[in-house]
């Protein structure tokens, strides 16, 4: 990959974390396509590295919304090879999650995560002493993460609600109905066809979420 298109795929993702609540601008605008989380959350593990404001955007996105992820489908994406990285999937989830990796809901990605051998997350920040330890516990030199700097970084949570890949799955409702409704109100005109091909999900089982009521959702088995 040239510098060219790291640049490119470093505005890609500030473009979809702007979409998805961050208080941030990029150069190509607010994304406007529907944004696949756990997609995203691989990606920000690569682009943490890159600018001090985009990653203490990104530490507060996981501190706040991690909860809502999918893990088996970010197993399942690892393990089919989407790139991403295994010491700063560790300590983001660290962050999400003081448990972690001894219990709770994202247990089970302990064994994705490797420790660093001391690499900086920026080049002008070296010191061990003053780094943040769950970001040391993974092998990464990184400023100290700061919970009170959220309102800087992040939209308020009530704004989040007009945010249709959060919205539903902090409603409550199943990963694959929320990313179908998600589509639904996106793409208006898009086919329940189409929705199904690009979900991967049966047509049935998308043209029963769709028919439902919101408030039934959760009465609809997955396939």
């Amino acid at each position: 990959m040239n510098s060219f298109e790291a640049i490119s795929e470093i505005e890609l993702f500030a473009s979809k974390l702007q979409k998805l609540g961050g208080l941030i601008v990029s150069k190509n605008g607010k994304y406007k396509e529907f944004v696949d989380l756990e997609r995203f959350a691989l990606d920000a593990t690569t682009s943490v590295f890159n600018d001090s404001r985009l990653s203490r955007t990104i530490e507060l996105w996981f501190y706040r919304y991690a909860k809502l992820l999918s893990v088996p489908t970010l197993i399942k994406l690892i393990e089919k090879g989407y790139i991403y990285n295994p010491s700063s999937l560790g300590a983001l989830l660290s962050i999400a999650d003081n448990k972690f990796p001894d219990s709770g809901e994202l247990k089970k990605l302990a064994s994705y995560c490797i420790k660093a051998q001391d690499i900086k997350m920026f080049k002008f920040f070296g010191d061990k002493k003053r780094s943040d330890p769950r970001w040391l516990k993974y092998g990464i030199i990184a400023p100290i993460f700061n919970l009170n700097e959220e309102d800087h970084f992040l939209l308020k949570d009530k704004k989040i609600a007009t945010i249709p890949e959060l919205k539903y799955r902090k409603q409550g409702f199943s990963v694959t109905a929320s990313n179908i409704l998600s589509m639904r109100e996106i793409y208006p005109q898009m086919s329940l066809y189409r929705i199904s091909k690009e979900l991967n999900v049966t047509y049935a089982y998308v043209h029963r979420v769709s028919s439902q009521s919101p408030y039934k959702l959760q009465e609809v088995p997955i396939p």
